[in-house]
């Protein structure tokens, strides 16, 4: 646990000296710091992270990052300047392709761990629908509300956002230990 704790430090501290600047790289690193968490959550419960969970954190992680610097690409485009000197590398298009591959490969690598579920089999996939409304519900908000709420502020203030979760969370109790 101490070498997790130690690395995440490192990649802490590279990403505010230098990663944070570098296009790309700074979302990736976001997202390898929400992987290093899941797995110290793990190591810390004595579980095992399973590689389906590692690339569903992975490819949430990323989905948030890319979003959330097209939120800040707008804000800035809407007021001028740049708080984030990376965002001068950003384009909305670029940004909306990352968001697409990424929404992509969430969705997808969720509905494989589904399916493979290691504690309930393929019942899991029940809460499809839940996590594709939480993400679809996201976009629109980001997309079409041009909310530019914090990310925290989204997923713990919205209503649809709630019912994503609060569903998501019910539906695998039932099928947890109910349905199996």
């Amino acid at each position: 646990m101490a070498g997790l704790v130690a690395l995440y430090g490192v990649i802490t501290v590279a990403y505010s000296v230098i990663l944070k600047r570098l296009v790309i790289i700074d979302v990736m690193t976001i997202a390898s710091l929400f992987i290093l968490r899941v797995v110290a959550g793990a190591v810390a419960v004595e579980a095992h992270a399973s590689e389906w969970l590692l690339l569903c954190t992975a490819m949430l992680a990323l989905f948030l990052g890319f979003t959330k610097r097209r939120q800040e690409a707008m804000e800035e485009m809407q007021e001028g300047g740049t708080a984030r000197p990376v965002l001068e590398h950003y384009s909305l298009p670029f940004l909306d392709q990352m968001v697409s591959m990424v929404t992509a490969g969430a969705i997808i690598s969720y509905a494989i761990y589904a399916v493979n579920s290691p504690l309930i089999g393929s019942e899991m996939l029940a809460t499809g629908p839940s996590v594709l409304y939480g993400v679809f519900r996201y976009l629109y908000l980001i997309y079409d509300r041009r909310d530019v709420r914090s990310t925290a502020a989204i997923l713990t203030e919205d209503p649809g956002m709630i019912f994503a979760g609060v569903s998501w969370i019910g539906i695998a109790l039932i099928m947890l230990y109910v349905a199996n």
